[in-house]
């Protein structure tokens, strides 16, 4: 049974007290999953970006839709600097709430999913520019040595508008990186994006069982 379901009462005490330990445990785990994510959001706001690659893996990825695949710490800090030098500058604002996160426990309790939403304030008051940005994201975590880490982040920009105008008047589409921050190989074609796609939750329909996949305009994301 999964490690979060209820106890069944009408086993014998022993049994009873290794399934409620495996489910608190379980439990514990998944508080450290969502510590882990807030603390990246916590590090990307302040443009804090050798404390974001800590998070990560030795053999970490970091994947953007429709830009490519950083591979490893030295070009997951590559990426990050698409968004300038580390360190917030005057007048900069650089708020990317993590919300919604669903995370799973995978069996065995060393590794884990998690699924969430990143809503971006963004903006330059020596410019006066200002944006909002929307994306999914949908991670791997491993635990090594007792600590939880980023295995894969796969992220899914949705939307990026100008504040003035507001998303029912402007899309903003950025270019593609320039060559010192090129990725490293190009998304699996499952996570190539058509504009306005969604990618399918990984955690089944919890009524039905069913795995839940989402369709738009034909397209279906897997």
């Amino acid at each position: 049974a999964p490690a979060t379901s209820p106890v069944d009462p009408k086993m014998n005490p022993a049994t009873a007290l290794a399934a409620l330990e495996q489910r608190i445990a379980a439990m514990n785990d998944e508080d450290k999953v969502r510590n882990l994510q807030n603390a990246y959001g916590y590090y990307m706001d302040r443009k804090m970006w050798d404390d974001v690659t800590d998070l990560f893996t030795a053999d970490g990825a970091l994947s953007i839709a429709n830009v490519g695949v950083y591979d490893g710490p030295k070009s997951i800090r590559r990426a990050l600097e698409r968004s300038g030098p580390a360190g917030l500058k005057h007048g900069q604002l650089n708020e990317l709430m993590q919300l919604d996160m669903a995370v799973a426990i995978e069996p065995g309790g060393m590794e884990a999913r998690a699924r969430g939403v990143e809503l971006g304030m963004l903006g330059e008051a020596d410019t006066g520019t200002a944006f909002y940005t929307l994306a999914i994201f949908e991670n791997r975590y491993v635990k090594q040595n007792d600590i939880w880490r980023i295995r894969e982040m796969r992220f899914f920009p949705l939307m990026k508008t100008e504040y003035a105008q507001g998303w029912a008047k402007s899309q903003v589409v950025d270019p593609p990186p320039a060559k010192e921050h090129a990725p490293d190989r190009p998304v699996p074609a499952a996570d190539a994006m058509t504009p306005g796609a969604i990618p399918a939750f990984f955690i089944p329909n919890p009524a039905t069982g069913k795995p839940y996949t989402y369709k738009k305009d034909g397209f279906e994301a897997t």
